[in-house]
């Protein structure tokens, strides 16, 4: 009898699951200052009947001292429009920043905490479950926070690209959900790399494909996101400096190959939108047509990239040194 449960189970499994696999299984933990730029989300979505708040776990990044990138999905509920705002006006919709601990809703580490005031989904947003199958397209929303944030050696803004700048080959994820398919979650944040693919480089392709979104395909358990991590970053390294090219949205399994399959929004593709509300400065001129080179190890973000010194520079004072100026 239980054998046979689990093949019921394992069959259900490969051709039904196919949604939001919202933690890093697999990662490795983060130290103090390695990430200053991820937010964990923890959003009240509702009232149990005994008393106490509904808590929803997602990750975002502090794109503006004032503003948190993240995904649409994580602020879907079945709240009425006016208990949504509710959330908002009681300081239910929580941002914490500056710690590589795993925060509570009710924490009392210290750790930097923003509320926010409202969020703003893509307008073209779709969540859309269609039988065992999940659409999901524009899955990006920014989030203002009633106090910005004071930017400090833990608290920083991280980077975004621009539509010329390419993807890495290899990125990293980082996350605070689940660190297996059961309930099991770390103390701190996880992080892993993982290699970008095309929507027809994966062994069970993402139907409709969604042209604003990227993919990975990662062995159960090796480096992907799990409950808790939806919203988070999918980030390149250049030159020492975090650029986030890629926001968490869902993932389904291929139980057959045993991967995870996971959809990223392409942030790049959507800094239309991000403007639109975000006023942020020109990014990345320096960087238009050039690789984004990967680092082994995250680095502290310094805020600044490396500039080049010209080599008439060089030459001059190579010549002031020979003749004894």
């Amino acid at each position: 009898m239980g054998r046979l449960l689990y093949i019921v189970l394992i069959y259900f499994l490969q051709f039904h699951v196919y949604g939001e696999i919202d933690r890093i299984a697999g990662g490795k933990p983060a130290k103090l200052g390695q990430f200053p730029f991820f937010v964990q989300l923890l959003s009240g979505k509702g009232f149990f009947k005994e008393g106490g708040i509904k808590i929803f776990r997602c990750a975002g990044t502090l794109i503006h001292p004032k503003w948190i990138l993240t995904a649409a999905h994580c602020y879907l509920s079945n709240l009425t429009k006016s208990e949504f705002s509710l959330m908002f006006e009681k300081n239910y919709m929580r941002a914490y920043v500056g710690t590589e601990k795993k925060v509570k809703f009710s924490s009392d580490i210290d750790v930097a905490v923003g509320y926010l005031q409202k969020a703003y989904l893509h307008p073209d947003f779709l969540h859309e479950w269609n039988g065992s199958a999940l659409r999901v397209l524009n899955d990006i929303a920014v989030s203002i926070l009633k106090q910005p944030f004071f930017v400090n050696d833990d608290i920083k803004v991280i980077n975004l690209p621009d539509v010329t700048t390419k993807i890495c080959s290899k990125g990293l994820i980082v996350g605070a959900g689940r660190i297996h398919f059961t309930r099991n979650y770390s103390d701190v944040l996880q992080y892993a790399y993982i290699h970008p693919k095309s929507n027809t480089q994966l062994s069970r392709p993402y139907a409709p494909d969604s042209p604003a979104a990227f993919y990975a395909e990662v062995k159960y358990l090796q480096g992907h996101g799990l409950a808790g991590d939806s919203g988070g970053p999918f980030v390149c390294y250049y030159n020492g400096s975090p650029i986030q090219y890629g926001i968490d949205s869902v993932a389904y399994h291929n139980t057959r190959k045993r991967t995870i399959i996971a959809r990223y929004e392409s942030v790049a593709k959507q800094m239309k939108f991000i403007r639109s509300y975000v006023p942020l400065p020109s990014l990345h001129k320096k960087t238009k047509n050039k690789r984004i080179l990967e680092s082994r190890t995250p680095q502290k973000v310094s805020g600044s990239i490396k500039k080049t010194i010209p080599i008439f520079i060089l030459l001059i004072t190579n010549i002031f040194i020979y003749i004894g100026l």
